[in-house]
């Protein structure tokens, strides 16, 4: 079934998100920016990281409550 696929596929890009967030390495600059590194580089030339803004983290929010409510209604 369709949503079944869909539900599935929901989930493994928020796992992956949420992998990211609990095991990456944040940094906040002087000036309150918010930065996540997902390797484990520790050399400089290798490392890559991204700025994470307080609406990227709200929509993760957002999408695990759509995502939440979506199982309840199949279960």
């Amino acid at each position: 079934d369709r949503i079944f696929d869909e539900i599935i596929d929901e989930f493994q890009r928020l796992n992956d998100l949420r992998n990211n967030y609990v095991h990456g390495r944040w940094w906040t600059h002087e000036n309150g920016d918010t930065y996540l590194q997902i390797d484990n580089s520790e050399l400089p030339t290798h490392v890559v990281y991204r700025k994470v803004t307080k609406s990227e983290l709200e929509d993760y929010s957002q999408r695990l409550a759509l995502f939440g409510g979506k199982v309840c209604l199949q279960i």
